[in-house]
C-alpha cells in the first residue's frame, strides 16, 4: 500500500518540477518521505505504479485527481531504493543532515550513445533520447524512474558522483565502503500487460551497468531457436532481419538482466550459425549455467525480436 499526503499550497520555491510524492526507505538516520508538486493544470505519471496525478483548479478550489496509467509498448527503469552504509552516519552528524545531502541518480546510455539523466559538468538533467519520459533528478538517492519506447537498447546505471563529492566535502569520504542501490526493468506490451524482472543490485561508485534481459513481447518474433531446452548437443537461431539492414547481431541475458553472449549475424544469413550448432558459452567462452536465459535480435541498433531458452544439459 502507497500512502500519498497532499498539502495545499505550500511554500515552493520559483519554477519548481513536476514530480510526484512518493516514500521510499533508506539506511542511516534519514526515513524522509521524498515529496514534490503538481502545479495546476500539470500532470505527473508514476509508470512503476500504473498510476497518475493530474492537479486541477476549479471555481478557486484544487482538485487532485488519481487515475489509472497503463504504458503501451514501452520499458520502464525503477530505481527505487538506495543502500548506504549506516556507519557513514554519526549522531554528531545527524542534525545536518537532510534528504537532499547524499544523492544516487539513475542514468540512461543508449546503444547509439543518446544519455538520459544528470550532466554533472552542466548540473541540467538531459534526456537525449526521443519518446522518452523521466521523473527527473530526485534529490536524496531515490526513488527516480525513465521511461523508454520498446525498441531501444541501452543499459542502465547508478552514479554516486554527488554523493561523493558531498562526502568529501565533510571528511568523512575514507569512510565508504560502498554505495549501491535496487533497480527494476518493467516491460508492458501492446495490451498494456506488465512484466518485470526481480531487484537488480548495482554499485553506484563503480557506475555497474545492467541491460533489461527482453524486449516488449510481440505476436511474432523474428528470431527463433531449436531446440529447446538446449541440451549438450547446443542450439540454433533462425532470424529474419528488415529489408535494408546494414548491421545485426545477437544478445543473451541472464535472469538478471546482464548480458553474458554477443555475437554479429551475417545479414544476408539467416541462421546462426551458419552450420552446426551454438554451444551455449558466455563471452570468455565459459560454458552458461542451466536456467533460463534471454535471446534479443538488434538490427540497425534497434531491438526487433526476442525469444527464450532454457539450457538443460
Amino acid at each position: 500500500v502507497v500512502v500519498y499526503q497532499v498539502i495545499e499550497n505550500p511554500s515552493l520555491p520559483e519554477e519548481q518540477e513536476c514530480v510526484y510524492p512518493i516514500p521510499y526507505d533508506r539506511l542511516g538516520p534519514i526515513n524522509d518521505p521524498n515529496t514534490a508538486t503538481l502545479l495546476p493544470g500539470s500532470t505527473c505519471k508514476r509508470p512503476a505504479e500504473e498510476v497518475q496525478f493530474k492537479l486541477q483548479e476549479r471555481a478557486g478550489r484544487l482538485y487532485l485527481e488519481i487515475a489509472d496509467y497503463t504504458p503501451i509498448r514501452k520499458r520502464v527503469v525503477s530505481f527505487f531504493r538506495s543502500t548506504i552504509p549506516a556507519l557513514l552516519f554519526p549522531p554528531t552528524l545527524a542534525p545536518v543532515l537532510t534528504s537532499t545531502d547524499f544523492d544516487i541518480d539513475l542514468h540512461i546510455v543508449s546503444n547509439n550513445g543518446q544519455h538520459i539523466g544528470m550532466n554533472y559538468s552542466t548540473g541540467v538533467y538531459e534526456n537525449e533520447i526521443e519518446g522518452a519520459t523521466t521523473s527527473g533528478d530526485m534529490p536524496g538517492g531515490g526513488p527516480e524512474w525513465i521511461e523508454l519506447p520498446s525498441d531501444v537498447l541501452f543499459r542502465a546505471y547508478l552514479d554516486a558522483s554527488p554523493a561523493l563529492d558531498w562526502a568529501g566535502e565533510l571528511g568523512i569520504l575514507g569512510d565508504i565502503g560502498g554505495l549501491s542501490g535496487r533497480i527494476r526493468f518493467i516491460d508492458f506490451d501492446d495490451e498494456g500487460h506488465r512484466t518485470e524482472t526481480d531487484p537488480i543490485e548495482l554499485d553506484a561508485i563503480s557506475r555497474e551497468t545492467a541491460s533489461p534481459p527482453t524486449t516488449v513481447p510481440s505476436s511474432s518474433s523474428p528470431v527463433t531457436h531449436g531446440p529447446n531446452p538446449v541440451t549438450g548437443t547446443g542450439t540454433s537461431f533462425f532470424y529474419t532481419l528488415p529489408d535494408g539492414t546494414s548491421t545485426a547481431r545477437l544478445m543473451i541475458f541472464n535472469v538478471a538482466g546482464r548480458p553474458v553472449f554477443e555475437t554479429p549475424l551475417d545479414a544476408d544469413s539467416t541462421r546462426f550459425p551458419s552450420a552446426g550448432t551454438w554451444n551455449p558459452v558466455n563471452q570468455d567462452g565459459i560454458p552458461l549455467a542451466n536456467g533460463p536465459y534471454v535471446y534479443v535480435l538488434i538490427a540497425n541498433g534497434k531491438v526487433i525480436g526476442q525469444g527464450k531458452m532454457v539450457i538443460q544439459r
